[in-house]
């Protein structure tokens, strides 16, 4: 990781995640040293893979998990932890997409395997990693409180605890709004923390980990049943069923591009202020954990911390790049710092860590799976943005390795009816410079729908 921050907190040298979230890890895993079977192979160690190798474990099939790096070390680690039932696209847009029973059961399962999974890992999670409370969706416009009053109403219906509040309700630290979702029985949580807590629980029930194990190439088989057929420098594995969840700086395999033209890049700033008294004032006494606005590109999304720090995001571009410290002093740091202090009515600390991050977002903001059949071998790819589609995506997955029906399938996988802005996303070009170039054009479209609309 480049160091541009020397005048901030510095992670361990060795840890690529985030700096903040680092942790003493729960355990080591070893890098693969002989050749290898199992039923399922997963590669990828981010929320998608530990999830799929939790439930799969479960279910005392053989699994191995394969990761380049450590567990963590990619998006999902750099994530701000936020463990809520709202969906990256509203319920109303998927509602009208899909219909409502459809839309309903999105949120049932997306519950339930929250819920599942945070009641395995318990154990293994620190007394200060999980925080419970309030989440904040507010109007950045006041043309944008219908917004939250079709989503207010949806979320009702569903059985959702939601509160709808106006600009004079609005809690007294908070400035520049015209009104709020109050988004109840959220979670915040140390994303490094989880990840490890489901690996381990995964470990515990038989699942081998591989860390510093490179996949570098595989291939079906057809002799007998058939089978995956995995190669790691020296050594291969041989496997009946295969997941790919390598995230945005996996190797582009050739049966992944499908998939990637409905993904964007994006890269993002993240910021953690030092510890305020006033903000730990507001999740001791209010219970507040995170809020984001209406915004679709000039958004910006906060965590609230226990110990009094702001983690804030968002304003994101497209494109990609490695894990980067950056300094206090970089113009985007100060810029996204300044967007802080606008939008609260008490002195905001300074930052104590900055860094820069990547990861893939489905164009629709719905979870996206590609299963490929060889027979009886199932080969599933998968990509989402968020913790909780993570833990869905597992289970779903789950499902598909063992032959069982799943009702989400239709608004999860790769065929599934498409948004206008996927279908346009799948359209451009498959070369690098070109894309990048259309996204750009495309964010830069979206910014100003923000400022003008």
């Amino acid at each position: 990781m480049k160091d541009l921050g020397s005048e901030l907190k510095q992670p361990i040298a060795s840890w690529k995640v985030s700096p903040f979230w680092h942790a003493a890890r729960i355990r080591e895993y070893p890098q693969l040293t002989a050749d290898a079977q199992c039923d399922v192979a997963i590669i990828g160690g981010g929320i998608v893979g530990v999830s799929a190798a939790l439930k799969i474990s479960s279910e005392n099939s053989k699994v191995m998990l394969f990761e380049r790096g450590k567990i963590a070390e990619g998006s999902s680690g750099f994530s701000a932890g936020v463990i809520s039932l709202a969906t990256t696209v509203d319920l109303r847009i998927i509602e009208t997409q899909f219909g409502r029973e459809m839309a309903a059961a999105l949120y049932k399962r997306l519950s339930d395997a929250v819920e599942n999974t945070l009641s395995q890992v318990r154990q293994y999670m620190d007394t200060d990693a999980l925080q419970k409370g309030t989440s904040i969706y507010a109007a950045a416009k006041e043309k944008h409180l219908p917004i939250l009053s079709a989503e207010q109403e949806i979320r009702t219906e569903y059985g959702m605890p939601t509160k709808l509040r106006s600009k004079d309700q609005l809690p007294a630290w908070l400035n520049a709004f015209h009104g709020a979702l109050l988004l109840e029985n959220e979670r915040g949580v140390n994303p490094v923390r989880l990840l490890e807590s489901i690996a381990k629980t995964a470990n515990d029930k038989g699942c081998e980990i591989f860390e510093n194990t490179e996949i570098s190439a595989f291939e079906h088989k057809q002799d007998g049943e058939g089978y995956f057929l995995l190669k790691s420098g020296n050594y291969t594995i041989k496997a009946r069923h295969l997941l790919i969840a390598t995230g945005v700086h996996g190797k582009r395999w050739s049966q992944k591009k499908s998939l990637e033209r409905l993904l964007v890049p994006v890269r993002g700033d993240i910021i953690v202020t030092a510890p305020s008294p006033d903000v730990a004032r507001i999740v001791k006494d209010e219970g507040a954990i995170a809020m984001w606005d209406t915004y679709q590109m000039l958004y910006v999304y906060m965590r609230y911390l226990p110990d009094g720090r702001i983690l804030a995001g968002g304003a994101d571009s497209p494109g990609t790049g490695e894990p980067l410290l950056k300094s206090a002093k970089d113009e985007n740091i100060k810029r996204l710092h300044a967007v802080i202090a606008r939008r609260h009515n008490f002195p905001i600390p300074p930052v104590d860590y900055a860094w820069q991050a990547s990861f893939s977002l489905p164009a629709d903001g719905l979870p996206l799976l590609k299963q490929v059949e060889h027979g009886v071998n199932n080969l599933v790819i998968a990509s989402t943005d968020g913790l909780p589609s993570g833990m869905l995506l597992g289970e779903v997955i789950a499902d598909i390795m063992a032959g069982r029906k799943n009702d989400l399938m239709p608004m999860l996988e790769e065929r599934r009816k498409r948004s206008l802005e996927a279908r346009l996303l799948s359209l451009m070009p498959d070369v690098p410079v070109l894309r990048n170039f259309a996204l750009k054009l495309v964010f830069t479209g979206m910014r100003l729908k923000d400022i003008l609309c």
